[in-house]
């Protein structure tokens, strides 16, 4: 792995935790030696393409933790998932669930029966994390927009592996139990 790589990996991580309302927790160890892929927007290797396709190949679980979550192909995504018995949790910023195009995208899915749950401190929830079936992770600045995709300056970062993305599942499941994230009414 490039030395950037595993700057970018570990800097990911560390914002995992900080926002995640755990600043002041110690950091969270993930090893810096595992394979890591980084797709970046506005160039030949795409996040969406990567996203789609391990949304697609999902087995068992997706969770998605996104402050912004307004591409309807990437929603579409997580609905066929759902509907192939993939278990599928989404956790998201309070105030962008709000706003129009993203509360559109949260309807259909709470319609589809997938619990959607924001935060409710006065932070932000700003994270950008998507876990596939516990063995490929997905984070970065990359948010699940069209914009994103079409025209900001993104990456995304992919660890395949129990040992990589066991750390980053583990905040996922203490944020989805953490008392301070409630459904979405």
């Amino acid at each position: 792995m490039s030395p950037w790589t595993r700057l970018l990996l570990a800097s990911a991580v560390a914002g995992v935790g900080y926002f995640a309302g755990a600043a002041n927790a110690p950091p969270v160890p993930v090893p810096l030696d595992v394979p890591a892929e980084v797709y970046a927007t506005r160039g030949d290797n795409g996040p969406e393409e990567a996203l789609r396709t391990a949304l697609r190949d999902a087995k068992a679980s997706v969770d998605v933790a996104a402050y912004s979550l307004t591409d309807p192909e990437l929603v579409d995504a997580l609905l066929d998932a759902h509907r192939r018995g993939v278990a599928v949790r989404i956790v998201t910023d309070r105030e962008q669930s709000r706003q129009a195009p993203q509360a559109r995208q949260l309807k259909r899915l709470r319609e589809a029966g997938i619990p959607v749950r924001t935060n409710t401190y006065a932070g932000k929830m700003h994270l950008k994390l998507v876990v596939v079936d516990g063995e490929i992770a997905f984070f970065g600045s990359y948010n699940l927009t069209r914009s994103a995709a079409t025209r900001n300056d993104e990456v995304l970062v992919a660890v395949r592996g129990g040992d990589a993305v066991r750390p980053l599942a583990q905040k996922f499941d203490e944020m989805w139990t953490d008392p301070r994230y409630a459904p979405l009414p």
